[in-house]
């Protein structure tokens, strides 16, 4: 064998050896490649849906239903005072009285003049029946008898008006003169409040104001832990310049009295049942507009994204509607995940934290 021949097989083998070299590596990074795009391992939680009761919140004072600051309606000194703050009245129950001065006597007067006037007038009645007397002069006669009517009737309303009484019942919440005061037509005597209802003024949010209407059953709690039920009475046509917010009175009937009036209470109004989910708040994924969506795994354990809405907070979660009524949702890895992506679900219980703290206003379902 010469040696070209000898060169030509030692080629031929070196090359085939090169060949089958690559052909393994090829092999080997073709495997590696399968073993990377294997379905990607996600953890869901297994959520069904719930009826919840979808509420408004705010904050408001507690007042009376009436408020009413009494005045004088005629000038005098106070003579006494019969009921004091804090005390309770009933409606026409004498709180105070001015004193009378020289009023007895005027009125005396005053009557006197009344039964003169009138005891004139029969007399002159008679003389113009019998052509005696001028109809100008009888003229006179009536109007000297109205007014003595007239003078007897004004102080009659200054005796009454030396009374003050209780326009309803009432507390006397405050007082503002003392015995020997003397007071003027107008000044302020002492304000009573109607306590047999009450008041809840507060201010609702614009984004909540379409849901208020009047009649709904408001739940208020005062700041020392009692509740009272009411209702809706009046919702503001406009809102607030300032903060765009509507003025919202809520009438409640108390079984009992109520203290702390003019103190912060937390109201809550019930304005639907709908059907939602509680999820923590790290579930929701926002798409390219904004928009927030919540990704779960289907039966052919492909991802799916569903665009969801916040129904209604608490501080452990979230209620969100949108999503089928049973779904596993993604709890951990779905930044990671596309819609169709087939991936391996494992199915973890949820978080204690994600546990609603509300059970009072959710119904499960049988």
């Amino acid at each position: 064998m010469n040696k070209s021949m000898l060169v030509a097989i030692f080629l031929s083998l070196g090359l085939l050896a090169w060949v089958l070299s690559g052909s393994d590596q090829t092999s080997g990074e073709t495997q590696q490649f399968t073993e990377e795009i294997q379905p990607m391992k996600v953890q869901v939680t297994a959520s069904e849906a719930k009826e919840v009761d979808i509420q408004i919140l705010f904050q408001g004072e507690l007042l009376p239903a009436r408020e009413v600051t009494l005045r004088a309606e005629t000038d005098g000194r106070i003579e006494s005072i019969i009921v004091d703050k804090a005390q309770g009245v009933t409606r026409d129950q004498l709180i105070l009285k001015l004193a009378l001065d020289d009023r007895s006597a005027r009125l005396a007067g005053a009557k006197a003049e009344l039964i003169k006037a009138e005891s004139d007038l029969d007399s002159n009645r008679k003389l113009f029946k019998r052509g005696l007397l001028s109809a100008s002069q009888l003229k006179q006669d009536e109007a000297e008898y109205a007014t003595a009517q007239a003078q007897v009737s004004q102080i009659n309303n200054e005796i009454r008006n030396t009374q003050i009484k209780a326009p309803f019942d009432s507390i006397v919440d405050d007082r503002f003169v003392e015995i020997g005061d003397f007071v003027r037509e107008g000044d302020a005597l002492v304000r009573v409040l109607d306590t047999n209802k009450l008041k809840v003024v507060g201010w609702v949010p614009q984004q909540k104001a379409s849901d208020l209407e009047l009649g709904q059953s408001v739940s208020t709690e005062l700041v020392n832990g009692l509740k009272l039920t009411g209702t809706v009475k009046y919702v503001a046509p406009r809102a607030n310049t300032e903060t765009r917010a509507f003025k919202v009175e809520v009438e409640i009937i108390p079984e009992k009295k109520v203290k702390l009036l003019g103190s912060s209470v937390s109201s809550k109004i019930v304005t639907q049942r709908q059907k939602a989910h509680f999820l923590s708040p790290a579930v929701i994924s926002l798409d390219s507009n904004g928009d927030l969506l919540v990704k779960v795994v289907n039966q052919q354990n492909q991802v799916e994204s569903y665009p969801v809405e916040v129904v209604q907070s608490e501080s452990s979660g979230v209620w969100l509607t949108g999503l089928p009524d049973s779904a596993n949702v993604i709890t951990m890895g779905q930044g990671f995940v596309l819609d169709n992506q087939v991936v391996v679900p494992t199915v973890v219980k949820p978080d204690a934290e994600v546990t609603h703290t509300k059970s009072e206003s959710v119904k499960h379902e049988a």
